[in-house]
C-alpha cells in the first residue's frame, strides 16, 4: 500500500520531494522492499507515538528545508480511486 501512495502522487509530487515518516523497526524493510527509495525518503522517528507527532515532526523536517514548503500528508493504508481526482485537489488546495 505504501507503494500504491507513492505511485498515486508522483506525478503531483517528484520523488525528490517524497518524505516518508516511519517507525525505525520498519525502516530497513521499506527501503528493500522499494528499492529505488534512499534513506534521504525517510524520516525515521525517533520514538514512536502517534499520527499527530509523526506529521509534527515532518512539518519541521520541511520548514527546515524549506520555509516556504508545502506539505501533503497521506496515509499509506487508504485505497483511493480515481487518484487523479486526488491529485486534482491537492493541487487546488496546495
Amino acid at each position: 500500500m505504501l507503494q500504491e501512495t507513492i505511485d498515486r502522487i508522483l506525478p503531483l509530487v517528484p520523488l525528490d520531494n517524497t518524505l516518508i515518516v516511519t517507525g525505525e523497526e520498519i525502516s530497513d524493510a521499506i527501503l528493500k522492499e522499494i528499492d529505488y527509495l534512499g534513506d534521504k525518503h525517510l524520516l525515521v522517528e525517533p520514538v514512536g507515538r502517534n499520527t499527530l507527532f509523526a506529521i509534527g515532526l515532518a512539518a519541521v523536517h520541511v520548514q527546515k528545508q524549506d520555509p516556504d514548503g508545502v506539505m501533503i500528508v497521506l496515509s499509506a493504508d487508504h485505497l483511493i480511486n480515481p487518484p487523479e481526482r486526488l491529485r486534482s485537489i491537492i493541487k487546488f488546495g496546495a
